[in-house]
């Protein structure tokens, strides 16, 4: 019976290899940025999605409990009890520095005011829009002393399903509430902002964008944001 021969097979020559190599560097070095730029692409749309949601739970918000965010909903509308600052979740970042306890209008229109001037002007999402943690007035409240207290203006939330934040990059989503209405000052008196009566700046929800640094201004009125900034405006100077 005759046996068979097996033959040992070649293998690919160092001048294949280069070859094969040489393809895969190409494919790789046209891939990557490709992919990253998807990546990248993506964390934007998700970071847009994040600040529509938190336009409309703003927005919700001054809707049933008045267009002044309060830290204390027992209280009037005062420049000390207004909420400047809404933030989202995420690392602390570092105050430059405001020493009052609340935005002025000579800070603000004097452009002083930054982003990270998260301090006793500021509150936490989740403290206004699940947690109802300046204790606004309900509904239920109402369940005795009104007729139909469904009709009644109160906190209705949660206004959001899941805690909003970090954003993609791992920063606090924020918004500039203090545009939201203008206050008494001290003496009772109505004396904030350009317009008689109110503000001429944006409220709107903001994100530093991929490079971490808010870059857009504070106060401004305009719906283009500074550097890589992403931000959805609420209200466009209307106030």
């Amino acid at each position: 019976m005759a046996k068979k021969v097996l033959r040992c097979q070649k293998g690919f020559t160092l001048v294949e290899i280069a070859v094969v190599l040489g393809v895969l560097a190409v494919l790789v070095a046209i891939l990557v940025p490709t992919v990253g730029g998807f990546i990248n692409q993506s964390k934007i749309v998700k970071a847009q999605r994040d600040l529509e949601v938190v336009g409309l739970a703003v927005i919700r918000l001054m809707q049933e409990v008045g267009p002044c965010i309060k830290r204390n909903a027992s209280l009037p509308c005062t420049e000390a009890n207004r909420v400047d600052l809404l933030e989202g979740e995420g690392p602390s970042v570092l105050s430059s520095g405001v020493s009052s306890a609340d935005f002025s209008s000579n800070e603000i229109s004097g452009g002083s005011i930054n982003w990270d001037d998260d301090g006793t002007p500021a509150s936490s999402m989740e403290d206004q829009f699940t947690f109802n943690t300046p204790v606004y007035l309900t509904p239920r409240d109402f369940l005795l002393s009104h007729p139909n207290p469904a009709n009644i203006l109160g906190w209705r939330g949660s206004y959001i399903s899941s805690p909003v934040g970090p954003d993609p990059w791992g920063n606090k989503y924020f918004v500039n509430t203090v545009f939201s209405t203008v206050a008494s000052d001290s003496a009772g008196g109505i004396n904030e902002g350009q317009k008689s009566g109110g503000w001429s700046y944006d409220l709107f929800a903001i994100s530093a964008g991929p490079n971490g640094v808010y870059e857009t201004p504070f106060a401004q009125i305009s719906a283009v944001p500074s550097g890589d900034d992403i931000i959805h405006i609420i209200n466009g100077s209307t106030y």
